[in-house]
């Protein structure tokens, strides 16, 4: 018995069955580029790929309290409204991937 051997883009076609939006790498007098493509034809010589989804980047103001609800010792002096706290999530799956003070 012959063993199935997976196709190149397997995980893509399952993607974009799924309703991912799928690119195609596309190389013109040497330069590549990815480009949007709503028919894939998923040849073997081709690269595909879903198509990124940017990161969601959101900055706020941040003011902390302890546990108890009590503010940090000085916390009243901070009367700031401008943005103090950048959270960037992954487009894709909204997982956190990084949150900086600013």
């Amino acid at each position: 018995m012959k063993k199935l051997v997976p196709h190149k883009h397997q995980h893509e076609i399952k993607a974009w069955a799924s309703g991912a939006k799928i690119q195609v790498k596309y190389t013109f007098d040497g330069v590549s580029d990815w480009l949007d493509t709503e028919k894939p034809g998923w040849f073997i010589d081709e690269n595909y790929r879903v198509k990124p989804i940017p990161d969601v980047v959101i900055e706020t103001v941040m003011q902390l309290n302890a546990a108890d609800g009590t503010s940090f010792p000085g916390a009243e002096y901070n009367t700031s409204t401008e943005n103090n706290l950048r959270l960037s999530f992954n487009g894709f799956t909204g997982a956190l991937k990084k949150a900086e003070v600013i």
